[in-house]
């Protein structure tokens, strides 16, 4: 792994249309945070722990950054398994793995539970 090699990479479908990267607010915050804990786990500078596509960066620019990473983390929601960028990421990944690629992917569950967090009463 280089200086520059990505621990993991992020894969997770873009919101749709204009208001799409401000939606998608709680997907950055998500993976800065998930940087540091894998920083602070692995050593490496929390800025080159990750990677993530971000709008408007190039269409094929992920591909070096995924076939360099050693996780692959997919960001599991209902828009994911019908966005074809998320299948082209996933069947990169899965082709330079190889058969056991299922031990390198950490998949999240990514639901919408509103703004409200059920608190204790």
């Amino acid at each position: 792994m280089t200086d520059s090699t990505p621990v993991f990479f992020l894969s997770y479908a873009r919101t749709p249309g204009p208001q799409g990267a401000d939606a998608d607010q709680t997907v950055f915050s998500f993976f800065e945070e998930l940087g540091e804990q894998v920083a602070r786990l692995t050593g490496v500078p929390a800025a080159q722990a990750g990677h993530m596509d971000r709008p408007g960066t190039a269409s094929n620019g992920w591909l070096s950054k995924l076939t360099a990473s050693s996780v692959f983390v997919p960001l599991y929601a209902p828009r994911y398994f019908t966005d074809p960028l998320c299948g082209r990421q996933w069947t990169a990944f899965k082709r330079r793995v190889g058969p056991d690629y299922g031990r390198a992917v950490v998949p999240v569950l990514w639901i919408t539970v509103g703004k409200a967090i059920p608190r204790d009463s």
